[in-house]
Parts: C-alpha cells; structure tokens; sequence
C-alpha cells in the first residue's frame, strides 16, 4: 500500500515538473532608445583656385612646360592651361560645378565695342546659306566659352606634384580624353550655370598615416575651358579684351561602381 501510494506521489510530482517547464517566461518591460544626430561626411580634394586661359582667334593656343621642361602645346581658340582636382577621400565622389563669366571691363572713357559671350559656336553651320538650319558665322567680337570636366585613368605610383602634373599634361593634350566631357559641358555667360554629374573621382591610395600615397585610376580628373572666338571682327581684337570665368565645384558620395 505504502509502495502504490509512493509510486502516485511520484508521478504527481513529475506531472508538475513538466507543467511548470511549459510556462512563458515573463520579464520586466525592456525600452532601446536610439539617438539620431547629423554627421557629416568628410571630404576632402585637391582644387586650383586660379588658372589661366587665352584667346587667340587663330587657334595657337599656348604653350605649357612639363617638370623636364619640356614645352607643349595646348591648342584651340579658348585654351586653358592643364587644371586638375585629385580626390584624397576615402570614398568615390560625383563632381558637379556651377559655372558664370564676366567681361572684362576696358577703360573709362573707351568706347570700342565690348566683347560678348555667345550662347553657341561662333563658327555657324554650314556653307551654304539656302540650306534649312544655316547659321553664318559671327561677325561681331564674341567668344564661345563651355566648361568641360573629364574623367582620367591616370595612375600615378606616388603622389608628388610633378608626377601627377606631367601625367596630367600628357592626357589633357588628347582630343579623345574630352569626348565624353563635350557631352556634359556648361555653357559660360553672364548668369550661372549648373550641372551635377559631370565627372567621378574615384579613391586614392592612402597610407596607414591616412596620407595618399598614390592616385590610381580615376581618382584624378581634368577640367578646362575650351570653346571659339570670331576670327575676324568688324571691330578688331586688342589686349584688353578678357573675360573671367568663376567655377564652383561640388561634390557628394557618389554609388558604388557597378561591380563593386
């Protein structure tokens, strides 16, 4: 009697070992507050901040000189002496400018014909004026003044001026390395001009220091301004005839190259 009454105790208890191992366990309420703050992220480039340009209506353009001193030539109506931005960024940048000009006063009591920006190629279309679309060329004194910003593949093995300088010249003297740029350019005048997306600017190499030790390829990017002039005028050039050009570039984190 004993042995049966042990025997059902035992089992009671066991029954209630399993009853209590299938309750939910409930806790005291548990809150997570996230704070959100602006960070902003660090960018940093290289940009010239003067450069220099020329109009010449016969298409010489000027001459530039490499660290060798060797000279080269920079042609077109509107040249501009090799201008470049460099990315010492830890990400990939789109580069976007806002473009103006202004005309270069002559002086008080001058009363030549001043220059003027046009708004497209001083050259016209054409050479025949009865066909549909004809545009002649410019008679008056003006220029044609477009921005182009071009992406690079030059790759230097360290980042020391002249090196990044003479690798610079000897892209930016090859008609082909503008194609893509002429498709994006900024049209120069008197009110600003923007445009995004004008080029990309991909990482340098940086040190453990967290200086760039080498710029690989596309994380240089050329701009000039480039563009034409009346070759003859009804009122003649003369040397106080310029303009100035003010460039504002921007710049943002730009996606992932696909791939990537």
């Amino acid at each position: 009697m004993n042995t049966m009454k042990k025997r059902v105790l035992s089992s009671v208890i066991a029954a209630a070992s399993a009853a209590s191992m299938a309750l939910p366990v409930f806790a005291a309420n548990m809150d997570t507050e996230i704070t959100g703050t602006y960070s902003a992220p660090t960018i940093a480039v290289t940009v010239p901040t003067t450069g220099t340009a020329v109009i010449n209506p016969y298409g010489l353009g000027m001459e530039v000189t490499k660290s060798d001193s060797t000279k080269v030539t920079v042609a077109g109506q509107i040249a501009t002496a090799p201008l470049y931005i460099t990315n010492e960024s830890s990400m990939r940048l789109s580069v976007g400018a806002s473009v103006s000009g202004e005309i270069t006063a002559r002086g008080e009591g001058d009363t030549t014909t001043p220059l003027k920006f046009a708004t497209s190629s001083t050259q016209g279309n054409g050479t025949n004026p009865d066909e549909e679309g004809y545009v002649a060329p410019a008679t008056a004194k003006s220029v044609y003044v477009t921005l182009q910003v071009a992406d690079t593949t030059i790759a230097t093995a360290d980042a020391t001026e002249d090196k990044v300088k003479d690798a610079v010249i000897d892209e930016y003297i090859k008609d082909s390395a503008w194609t893509e740029a002429a498709k994006k350019e900024l049209v120069v005048g008197l009110k600003d001009v923007k445009g995004d997306g004008l080029a990309t600017l991909e990482k340098p190499t940086v040190g453990t220091d967290g200086a760039v030790t080498a710029y690989p390829a596309g994380s240089i990017v050329m701009f000039r301004l480039t563009g034409d002039c009346t070759e003859s005028p009804k009122t003649a050039w003369d040397n106080d005839d310029g303009f100035t050009v003010n460039v504002a570039f921007t710049f943002k984190p730009a996606p992932a190259a696909s791939g990537n």
